[in-house]
């Protein structure tokens, strides 16, 4: 039976297990703004080898895969959202203040994407891509976007991802 997925009821990030299987502990870090959320497998790419004597490929190989790719833009984030993403510190109360790492650390956490209707995309390993669009306007909202490429996990028996349906 066919299985449709819409909209997004969770995107959940957190700290990744050991071996890099996913997170115990994950947890939302804002709201995505609409239009923004997707993921993406990219299409594998080959490498064809041909003979003089025939038009078509007499053999072809798979090459390197890009990673699959999940994207959205938090339309609210907060000190600790920023530091989920970029790295840095959190200090203070009221306010809260975030302040970047002197120089920028590789991010990767675990990542599990809930659909409105039940499926379940999960990332064990993935790198953290951020980046802040800050509009300063009466019309807009400030974003950040994150972007998370699946990688292999440490261990041999997981996949970079995995989607489940309900």
């Amino acid at each position: 039976m066919p299985q449709y997925s819409f909209g997004l009821s969770t995107a959940k990030f957190g700290t990744k297990g050991a071996n890099d299987i996913m997170g115990a502990v994950l947890a939302a870090i804002g709201k995505s703004r609409e239009g923004t959320v997707s993921f993406s497998i990219p299409e594998q790419t080959k490498t064809e080898f041909r003979s003089e004597e025939d038009e078509a490929p007499v053999f072809q190989i798979a090459d390197n895969d890009k990673p699959a790719v999940f994207e959205l833009e938090i339309m609210d984030a907060d000190a600790v959202s920023l530091q989920t993403v970029f790295g840095g510190t959190v200090t203070g109360t009221s306010p809260k203040v975030w302040e970047p790492a002197l120089s920028s650390p590789i991010i990767e956490l675990s990542c599990e994407i809930t659909t409105k209707n039940g499926v379940i995309i999960k990332i064990p390993r993935g790198a953290i891509t951020p980046m802040v669009d800050f509009k300063i306007s009466r019309k807009e909202l400030w974003g950040v976007k994150v972007r998370v490429e699946a990688l292999k996990p440490a261990s041999a028996l997981l996949a970079p991802y995995s989607i489940s349906f309900p």
